[in-house]
């Protein structure tokens, strides 16, 4: 069985028609960037939490960026 036909912990991202995981690693996506769009779309916890730690990983990215090392 395909690591990506099942998941650990509940069933959340194969209700997706493709996997986060496979979307980031198949368009090259970063983990920061990967982060904050899993945050977004993530379907449980509290959704305001999630918006959240979507903002701070954002926040972190322009740190980064200002910093020059993104």
């Amino acid at each position: 069985m395909s690591a990506f036909k099942k998941q650990i912990a509940g069933k959340h991202y194969l209700d997706f028609k493709i996997q986060p995981m496979d979307f980031f690693i198949q368009n090259n996506i970063s983990k920061i960037d990967g982060d904050i769009i899993q945050y977004v779309i993530r379907q449980k916890g509290d959704p305001i939490e999630n918006i959240d730690k979507a903002i701070h990983c954002l926040e972190l990215k322009r740190e980064a960026i200002k910093n020059g090392t993104k």
